[in-house]
């Protein structure tokens, strides 16, 4: 049985106690490259600190660093429109989420925000994780955020995003990682999605959470 040491940061006994139920997701899956469980483990770090949550709210956010993490969902705005959004979190999500995997009522970009582990997002997620978790994620979308669901979620999400791997991928299995940087930076791409061309900002934040854990 595979356990990780925790070197610093993420140490809190809630940390810990939920590091202990993404490696047991890990062990379920069949997930045993180090390397691998590694970058699992910088993913969740970077993304939610091993404490699920919902996606938080961008009214405090500046106006230039908001274009920069959504791009054209946020072209049409002007600066003060801009700063007039963001300061209803329904219609800002409508804004950025709204219209798109599932999201067809107005509202749904803010009920299905990320959450979870991941930053699990949008309606037509919610409905997969709903069937292949036999819960009712739709109706009760902060369900995400418990722990056991939260880490349930996560390895059936990346699982399947490997089984769509692109060609251009130099590792195709995730038990295949020969080194760490590769597995971060794969599953990264997997957690964010495969068309999304990765930040240098957000990888070089995830390799250096990715030394945070050692087998």
């Amino acid at each position: 049985m595979l356990r990780c040491k925790v070197l610093t940061r993420f140490t809190s006994p809630d940390q810990l106690r939920n590091i202990v139920l993404i490696e047991e997701q890990m062990d379920a899956w069949g997930i045993f490259n180090i390397y691998a469980r590694r970058g699992l483990l910088t993913i969740v770090g970077k993304e939610s600190g091993f404490i699920p949550k919902s996606e938080y709210s961008y009214k405090g956010t500046p106006n230039n660093r908001l274009r920069s993490l959504f791009g054209s969902k946020l072209s049409k705005y002007s600066e003060e429109a801009l700063t007039e959004l963001k300061r209803n979190d329904v219609a800002f999500y409508e804004a950025i989420y709204g219209g798109r995997y599932g999201n067809k009522e107005y509202g749904d970009g803010y009920k299905y925000r990320g959450r979870g582990f991941n930053q699990n997002t949008f309606k037509s997620l919610y409905e997969k994780l709903s069937q292949a978790l036999n819960l009712d994620l739709v109706s009760s979308p902060d369900l995400m955020n418990t722990p056991e669901v939260a880490a349930m979620a996560y390895m059936y999400f990346i699982s399947n995003r490997f089984k769509t791997i692109p060609k251009d991928m130099s590792v195709r299995n995730i038990n295949g990682f020969t080194d760490l940087d590769s597995a971060v930076y794969t599953i990264f791409r997997a957690n964010a999605g495969w068309l999304n061309t990765p930040t240098k900002e957000g990888l070089e934040r995830a390799y250096t959470f990715s030394k945070l854990f050692i087998y």
